[in-house]
C-alpha cells in the first residue's frame, strides 16, 4: 500500500495540492474497512515552522551588526535576539501557534476512520499515523553523526547573543550613557557567526518520500482495521471498543493536524474513554521503542498504556524498548492528545539518541525498501494485541 501511494504521490508536503490528493486516496482505501470515513479540512501555516532556522540566522547576522555599530544599535539588536528566542522556542520547542498567522495559510487534510464495535461504545482506540512528508533536513542528509553537533553549535552561539545583547542593553541603560561594544565580547559573537549561519540552510528545498516516516504507518493503520474487519465477519468482532484510524496532516510542520483533531473532537474524547496508539517512522525491529515522553521531553506520555504494551509486548516475545524524545529530537502525533489530557504513546522503530548515523527519516532514502518487514509485522501483532487486551478488560 505504501509503495502503491508513493507511485502516485512521492512528495506529499503539508498544504501542498499533492499531499492533499494522497489524502483523498487513504480516504478511498479507508472506506472498503470502515463503517464511515471522513476527510476533514483544516488551515495551516507551513512555513511557521521551516523557517525557524532561517530566521535564527538571518537575526543573527543582523544583530551582530548592530552590536558591532554599538550605543542605541544595541537595544535593537536585544530586542531581535528576543524576538527570534521567542520564536524558536514557541515553534519548534512547544510547536506552538502564535506565529503561524505570519505565514500563508494552505488546506490541510486530516482522514478519519471508524470500525464500530457488536455492542454498546465504551471506549475507544485511536490508531493513528500521518501521511505528510517532510523536506529533507541537510544535516541527517550528510554527516549524521555530527548532525547534532552542528545544531547545538548553532543554538549556543545564537543562545550566547541573546545573553550579551541583553545584558549589555540593560547595563547600558542603568549608566545611563552610550558604550562602545567590549572587544573581546565582539570577537566571540563574530567567532560563532559561522556556526549560526549554517542554520539557514538546516532544511533544503528538496522534499523527502516519508515512506517510514510516516506513510507506512499509516498504511499500518489500515491493515489493523482490515484484520478487525475480518475478525468481525467471522464472528470474532470488537465488543465494546470503537476503533478509529487517523491519518493526519501537516505534523512535519508542528502536529498541526493532530492539534486540530485533538479541538475539533475534543467533547467525545474526553467523554469516551480513550487511549491513542501512534505509530511513527518504524523501521529497524531493533529499535522498536515504546515513548515515555514526547515534545523534546516536555511531554509525558500516558504510564497505564506504556505498561500494558510493554507486558503484550513480553508475551509476544518482543523485545520493546522504553525511552524518551530527547530535548531537541521533536516530538510525535501522540503529544497533542497527551497535552490535553487523553490517554497516548507512540510506537517508533529508530534510534531515538541525537547522535547517531542509522538515521532515515527526513532524508533522500526514506524509501519502502529501507523498512525491514519483521519491524512492520511486530508492531502489526504489537497493535491487535494491544486492542484486543482493552477490548476484553471492559
Amino acid at each position: 500500500m505504501t509503495e502503491l501511494l508513493l507511485q502516485k504521490h512521492r512528495f506529499r508536503i503539508a498544504g501542498a495540492p499533492e499531499c492533499r490528493r494522497a489524502a483523498h486516496e487513504i480516504a478511498e482505501n479507508f472506506r472498503t474497512i470502515c463503517d464511515s470515513v471522513q476527510e476533514e479540512t483544516f488551515l495551516l501555516h507551513p512555513k511557521a515552522l521551516w523557517y525557524v532556522g532561517k530566521a535564527i540566522a538571518v537575526i543573527y547576522l543582523l544583530a551582530a551588526g548592530l552590536i558591532t555599530l554599538g550605543g542605541c544599535f544595541l537595544y535593537l539588536a536585544a530586542v531581535l535576539c528576543l524576538l527570534g528566542l521567542s520564536y524558536g522556542v514557541v515553534q519548534y520547542v512547544f510547536y506552538g501557534r502564535l506565529f503561524d498567522r505570519a505565514f500563508k495559510s494552505a488546506a490541510g487534510c486530516n482522514v478519519i476512520g471508524s470500525l464500530e464495535p457488536s455492542n454498546a461504545v465504551k471506549q475507544q482506540v485511536v490508531l493513528m499515523g500521518h501521511h505528510d512528508s517532510p523536506f529533507i533536513f541537510s544535516f541527517l542528509e550528510r554527516f549524521q553523526s555530527i548532525a547534532f553537533i552542528r545544531f547545538l553549535l548553532g543554538m549556543l552561539a545564537y543562545a550566547w547573543l541573546c545573553v550579551y545583547s541583553i545584558a549589555a542593553s540593560v547595563h547600558q541603560l542603568m549608566s545611563g550613557g552610550l558604550h562602545a561594544p567590549i572587544r573581546i565580547f565582539l570577537w566571540i559573537t563574530l567567532a560563532g557567526l559561522p556556526f549560526a549561519l549554517q542554520l539557514f540552510f538546516m532544511m533544503s528545498g528538496s522534499p523527502s518520500p516519508g515512506a517510514g516516516d510516516n506513510l507506512n504507518s499509516t498504511s499500518m493503520t489500515a491493515m489493523i482495521s482490515q484484520y478487525f474487519h475480518s475478525e468481525r465477519s467471522q464472528g470474532l468482532p470488537l465488543k465494546h471498543t470503537r476503533l478509529i484510524l487517523l491519518s493526519t496532516d501537516g505534523e512535519e510542520i508542528g502536529q498541526r493536524g493532530a492539534i486540530q483533531y485533538v479541538q475539533r473532537h475534543s467533547s467525545e474524547l474526553h467523554t469516551t474513554p480513550t487511549f491513542v496508539f501512534n505509530i511513527d517512522s518504524v523501521y529497524g525491529l531493533k529499535n522498536l521503542t515504546v515513548l515515555t515522553r514526547d515534545r523534546n521531553f516536555l511531554c509525558r506520555l500516558s504510564d497505564s498504556m506504556i505498561s500494558d504494551i510493554g507486558m503484550i509486548a513480553s508475551d509476544q516475545g518482543l523485545h520493546l524498548k522504553r525511552g524518551p524524545i530527547p530535548f531537541g529530537g521533536g516530538g510525535t502525533d501522540a503529544a497533542a492528545f497527551a497535552a490535553a489530557g487523553i490517554k497516548a504513546t507512540s510506537i517508533i522503530g529508530m534510534p531515538i539518541s541525537l547522535i547517531s548515523k542509522d538515521r532515515l527519516y527526513h532524508t533522500s532514502k526514506d524509501t519502502v525498501e529501507h523498512i525491514e518487514p519483521a519491524a512492520v509485522r511486530a508492531v502489526l501483532e504489537l497493535a491487535t494485541g494491544y486492542i484486543r487486551y482493552v477490548d476484553n478488560q471492559v
